[in-house]
């Protein structure tokens, strides 16, 4: 992470504007730069177009995983639903056994956010 600090830094940068940066890994962002950094997140707005261009019964959103949540939950927010994320037990190296932890999905429309394209 360092040499992308130095990158950003070294160039003048005075404050940085990131969006759904992962600082789930580093903690808080402002804890990785010297200069002022704000992350925001698309989520909201992405939730807010989707229920603005579809009819979804009792939505609920869902993250993938635990790194999820941040999004989930801001999505879910935006749209006044329910959120849950998933929970992954890995069996083998190549085996994952992916469960809710206590959200029934049954009869609502899902609404699933993540961050791989």
């Amino acid at each position: 992470m360092s040499f992308r600090k130095e990158l950003i830094e070294d160039v003048g940068t005075s404050e940085l504007f990131s969006v759904d940066m992962h600082q789930h890994r580093v903690g808080r962002v402002s804890d990785v730069f010297s200069i002022p950094v704000d992350n925001l997140t698309a989520a909201p707005l992405l939730a807010e177009y989707v229920t603005s261009n579809t009819v979804l019964e009792r939505p609920v959103v869902i993250g993938p995983d635990e790194e999820s949540e941040q999004w989930a939950l801001a999505a879910a927010k935006a749209i006044g639903a329910d959120h849950d994320v998933l929970e992954k037990k890995r069996l083998t190296p190549e085996k994952v056994q992916i469960f809710t932890r206590s959200l029934a999905v049954r009869g609502r429309d899902v609404l699933l956010i993540d961050d791989t394209p």
